[in-house]
């Protein structure tokens, strides 16, 4: 009865968007990816050290398609449906695959104001702050309303408010519940030739029943991100941001920077790259609050595995995916070539923590990356573009972590297992 139901909606969307064909343009695209992960160790433990027992083999796929309702140049509604990710075997991949899997991906309408420059978009939509390697800040679909318009031909302006959370859905007559967050940025995107900039800031405003204990909260940040082009055909890439969380108690705030930087030598064979991350630690205690910068959303993709930066789910972030109390060395050849429709990347990264080691002595957190451990990674990517739209991606990531094992509780041989994983899938574009 269920596949029924299914399969009458879908008769009713295609006959809906014929009967309408003649006044709105409708335009699709997708993305399809389907891939086997073999994987060990991604805490840094086997199983018999944490006793928590993990699948070496998983197969995982996701579809994602956006559907464009066009008016005319001035208005469109955007409709993004995602399924997945789905593991083979487990909700929506069992047998019968009847799970409810289809979720809302996007769903906005965008307009341009009448005899202006002004384009708003409306609704669930993709918001990033401006970032090269990813944000330290915000990467991720919300419901929000934003706001661009050239200024010159120079310079630009965005403005947008986001709803990350509204906790309570009963609001009544009576209720003052403080349960939402409001996040509000500007961006004054500026490009000339041989160089372009965006510098931004946001401010949220967190009620103070989104989060047990920790009162309403204010927090901002002020960054720039940019791309020097100018010396051709080395490509520099920098982000700088600062933020603060101002909250109840001085237990609770959060302050700390993340610096990154690329340097790209564009080659006819390669793309070699060095690039760099620094992000402010912990100090001594924690009833200061935290020297880390807070964030609401972030993506860091700088590296495959060490980071989010893998084309396949649960492909890494070993270190998260904020990129806070790190600092990072790395090198790249990106883009290497020897047989036609085939690409290879090669990725090393070395990184350290700079959170203090007293952080974890006074019992805050035996995980924690000290200035006293490390953690290095390599990766070989593979991709070979069989057709226009589709691809065939291999991913082959080691990474070791290094902890001192006399800090905190950690005892003898703390996380000194190496992860590892081999992924091979294909991606369907169009």
């Amino acid at each position: 009865m269920k596949k029924l139901s299914i399969l009458a909606l879908v008769a009713a969307f295609i006959l809906s968007t014929v009967a309408m064909a003649s006044a709105v343009e409708l335009k699709a695209r997708g993305s399809w990816r389907a891939h086997a992960n073999w994987t060990d160790n991604y805490d840094f433990q086997k199983t018999k050290k944490d006793n928590i027992s993990e699948d070496d083999f998983n197969v995982y796929e996701r579809a994602r398609v956006w559907f464009e309702f066009v008016a005319n140049e001035n208005v469109k509604a955007v409709l993004g449906l995602e399924i997945g990710d789905i593991r083979w075997g487990d909700g929506g991949g069992e047998i019968g695959a009847d799970a409810v899997a289809v979720e809302v991906k996007h769903a906005y309408l965008a307009f341009k104001l009448p005899n202006t420059d002004v384009n708003v978009s409306a609704g669930i939509q993709g918001v990033a702050l401006p970032n090269n390697l990813g944000s330290a800040i915000l990467d991720d679909d919300v419901a929000s309303v934003v706001v661009s318009t050239p200024i010159n031909d120079m310079i630009g302006l965005t403005l947008g408010w986001a709803r990350p959370y509204d906790t309570n859905s009963s609001d009544g007559v009576n209720a003052s519940a403080q349960d939402e967050e409001d996040l509000f940025f500007v961006v004054l995107p500026v490009k000339a030739d041989g160089f372009a900039f965006k510098p931004f800031f946001a401010y949220a405003i967190i009620g103070k029943d989104i989060i047990e204990d920790t009162g309403k909260a204010t927090a901002w940040w002020a960054g720039v991100s940019a791309q020097i082009t100018m010396f051709d055909p080395i490509v520099i890439l920098t982000d700088l941001n600062y933020g603060s969380l101002d909250a109840k108690t001085n237990e609770l705030d959060a302050s700390g920077w993340f610096f990154d930087l690329a340097v790209d030598y564009k080659m006819d064979m390669m793309t070699p790259e060095v690039f760099f991350i620094y992000s402010t630690g912990e100090d001594k205690k924690a009833s200061n609050g935290s020297e880390m910068m807070p964030s609401v959303s972030p993506d860091i993709t700088a590296t495959p595995f060490g980071f989010d930066g893998s084309s396949f789910a649960n492909g890494g972030a070993l270190l998260g995916t904020a990129g806070t109390g790190v600092v990072a060395l790395g090198f790249k050849l990106k883009d290497l070539s020897f047989i036609e429709n085939v690409k290879h990347e090669f990725v090393f990264m070395y990184a350290r923590g700079t959170s203090d080691k007293d952080y974890v002595e006074n019992g805050n957190g035996d995980a924690t990356l000290t200035t006293k451990d490390s953690f290095w990674e390599v990766d070989f990517n593979t991709k070979y573009q069989m057709y226009e739209n589709l691809a065939a991606i291999v991913e082959l990531g080691y990474a070791k972590a290094n902890y001192d094992d006399k800090l905190g509780t950690r005892g003898d041989d703390y996380k000194n297992q190496a992860a590892w994983k081999a992924i091979v899938g294909v991606k369907y574009d169009f």
